[in-house]
């Protein structure tokens, strides 16, 4: 008896001392799919479909001296013919930005949690993990470096899927069957306002992941990227990001570049 009521003095005690000072915004979706499945000849035909209820909450505050501090998550109930239930966190992230951290004219942001990594493309790294991410901007340079894991996600939720263990266990439909263990990295210098006109920016990036099982039969897969990106404007309304990346261990081993990929995508604004 005793324990409950110190329990609820400390809820009463944080909820009249903190709430106030906190944004409060949350809320709910129901999503319903259904798909008539036809086989290729025709013969027969099946109804695939999916329920999901997410639920999502975020609180945060923001000071008069421009620092912000948030947190937010959503979870997520999903029903399908194949598997009964599935409980899973989308996202559970911690946010943080620091005007002047580092030096009067810098600002510090810090994420942690569970959310979503990218590189700029997202070509080479676009996943959800459980990670943190480092932002230190200054007004002539921004650097970012990141790193999460994925084995805390549910396979059929988890979608980095890199070598053919990857994929072979993509078919485990086991509710709680763990996904791939990976570390993914990121870092990211980028020189925002190279010319004139701020809207143009060079951007220098590396991005990895490695495989942490053991005992894999076909054997770990890692891959490492170096890449660099530049925004040049053109006029006054357009302006091209131009991104290329490049294997460095196959560089060094054969001395050349292989595995080049490139992709540029056309923004108007």
């Amino acid at each position: 008896m005793k324990n409950k009521i110190v329990l609820s003095v400390l809820v009463f005690f944080f909820s009249a001392v903190f709430l106030p000072a906190l944004n409060f915004d949350g809320g709910g979706t129901l999503y319903d799919s259904t798909a008539v499945e036809v086989t290729e000849t025709g013969e027969s035909a099946g109804i695939d479909q999916t329920l999901a209820l997410t639920g999502w909450f975020e609180l945060d505050e923001t000071k008069a001296s421009g620092k912000s501090f948030s947190f937010a998550g959503q979870g997520r109930y999903e029903l399908t013919e194949d598997r009964y239930y599935l409980f899973d966190i989308d996202y559970l992230r911690y946010f943080m930005r620091l005007p002047g951290a580092v030096g009067a004219s810098s600002v510090f942001e810090l994420s942690a949690g569970r959310f979503f990594f990218s590189e700029p493309t997202g070509m080479i790294m676009a996943h959800t993990a459980d990670g943190i991410s480092v932002n230190l901007l200054y007004p002539k340079v921004h650097f970012t470096v990141s790193g999460g894991y994925t084995g805390f996600l549910l396979n059929p939720k988890s979608d980095i899927r890199v070598s053919d263990a990857d994929w072979s266990d993509e078919g485990n439909e086991e509710a709680f069957y763990l996904g791939p263990k990976r570390i993914v990295t990121m870092a990211e210098l980028t020189f925002p306002g190279i010319s004139r006109s701020k809207n143009q920016r060079f951007s220098i990036i590396a991005a990895a992941q490695f495989d942490l099982r053991k005992d894999l039969a076909d054997g770990r897969y890692h891959t490492q990227y170096l890449g660099i990106k530049a925004s040049p404007l053109f006029g006054h309304h357009m302006y091209m990001d131009f991104p290329l990346y490049f294997r460095p261990e196959r560089f060094i081993r054969q001395l050349k570049i292989t595995g080049l990929s490139w992709a540029h995508c056309w923004i108007f604004h």
